[in-house]
């Protein structure tokens, strides 16, 4: 009885996780991008709240027995505690925020208790069900190419799905409208952080699996490749030095990959070091000596440090327990302001997230759930360096990827679900045995 109930858990992470790189990823609603996140979000509650329903009700008589309730509490290792500790936490931030009604569903990102929670749930789900298959790295690369295709002819001025409104294009950004869009997840920060977890992904199984038809995977890899360097996004960019230590996890083990992470740690002390002392005429060397040394200009990383610097003045009021999920619209902090050089004028927004992920879990939540968050990951980090598991190898690269270009971006629902998918199946590969994650594996089983 629980053998089936287990099989049939396993097919509905499947089937979620089938959905979330096909329908959810491609579904923009009617109106393009004048109206993309409210279609995506919704939908994305049907697809993670119908598969808790139904995982959870499965759940039921598992619990019933004693068998069940030992092998469920012998699933929840320490990076699931922490999570579940984290969603407490934002819990307790929500009731106790002085806008509470508003920040059940959240004022402005859609990122208030409830989506957090789905977000969450999901992953803890999923770290207890799911499990890192061949033909998902199969199903990213097919989803991977198209999406790609579709972003490179935007690119060249081309408006193939009619997403942008009449007479415009991608050229337009910052000039005939704000901001600058691309591909099925719209906002080009946010296709930065898709970017950031299948491209490690995608690589990770070139390197790692053994099936013949991996190298197909070379294909919707240097496509993405070729729409990140294309759009330009300095987050993804930097989000991609993930990569650096995932090599040594790919394709090395024992006494070799912690020579060769020692290694890489030296030469990173000594990229900061030269970073400190010399001042190069390069404007993103420049930016980060100037960090360094204190002296940062509100201007630098696209205007980050100065949104950085009005939350960061306002974070003492709310140290420990935050404002309440996705609330930093009612904080009222000083407008971010751009100037136009093609229309000659200066534009104004109002910051409603901290374009940090991090500050933004501090702001909202407070030190205790930003403390919990990042001792997840921690610990998730430390076992995946020493993991010599392939489907862990693979989905720890694509985590850490996300989680630097998280340092300056922000999470919202066209591209968080597949954060946090990765990151519970990162959860369920480091709690396997090592043989169960054989890359030799068939398609129907794990990596």
């Amino acid at each position: 009885m629980l053998k089936r109930l287990e099989q049939w858990q396993a097919r509905l992470a499947d089937g979620y996780l089938a959905l979330l790189m096909t329908l959810f990823l491609f579904w923009t609603g009617t109106e393009g991008y004048t109206n993309l996140i409210a279609p995506k979000y919704r939908l994305f509650c049907w697809l993670c709240g119908g598969y808790l329903a139904l995982s959870l009700g499965l759940e039921l008589p598992v619990l019933a027995s004693r068998d069940g309730r030992r092998a469920l509490l012998r699933d929840f290792g320490w990076p699931q505690r922490l999570l579940a500790a984290y969603l407490l936490l934002s819990a307790l931030a929500w009731a106790c925020s002085p806008y509470r009604a508003e920040s059940w569903l959240g004022m402005t990102r859609h990122e208030g208790l409830a989506t957090i929670l789905l977000y969450g749930l999901g992953c803890l789900q999923l770290a207890r069900h799911g499990r890192a298959r061949p033909w998902m790295a199969a199903l990213l690369g097919l989803s991977g190419a198209v999406f790609a295709v579709l972003c490179l002819l935007q690119l060249t001025g081309l408006n193939p799905l009619g997403l942008y409104p009449a007479g415009m294009n991608y050229g337009d950004a910052y000039v005939k409208y704000s901001g600058a869009y691309l591909g099925t997840v719209g906002n080009v920060d946010l296709v930065a952080a898709v970017l950031c977890l299948a491209i490690p992904l995608l690589a990770g199984s070139v390197c790692c699996l053994r099936q013949r038809w991996r190298w197909l995977l070379l294909l919707p890899l240097a496509l993405l490749l070729a729409v990140l360097l294309w759009m330009n996004v300095t987050a993804g960019l930097v989000g991609l030095a993930g990569l650096l230590p995932a090599l040594a996890v790919w394709r090395s083990r024992g006494r070799r990959r912690k020579m060769i992470l020692l290694a890489m740690a030296g030469a990173c002390c000594g990229l900061l070091l030269a970073l400190w002392l010399v001042d190069l005429p390069v404007e993103l060397w420049h930016q980060g000596h100037a960090l360094l040394r204190g002296q940062a200009e509100d201007s630098f990383g696209t205007g980050r440090v100065y949104i950085w610097r009005q939350v960061l003045a306002r974070v003492g009021r709310q140290l420990w327990l935050g404002s309440g999920p996705d609330t930093m619209a009612a904080a009222q902090l000083m407008p971010f302001s751009r100037y136009d050089a093609a229309q000659q004028v200066t534009r104004y927004a109002q910051i409603d997230v901290a374009h940090n992920e991090y500050l933004n879990i501090l702001f909202h939540q407070g030190l205790p759930a930003l403390g919990c968050y990042l001792a997840m990951l921690a610990m998730l980090g430390w076992r995946w360096l020493h993991t010599r598991s392939a489907a862990a190898a693979i989905l720890g690269a694509g985590v850490l990827c996300y989680a630097v270009q998280a340092l300056f971006g922000f999470s919202m629902c066209p591209s968080a679900p597949f954060f946090w998918a990765v990151l519970g199946l990162l959860m369920a590969a480091l709690r396997q045995p090592d043989d169960e994650t054989n890359p030799q594996s068939s398609p129907g089983q794990t990596l």
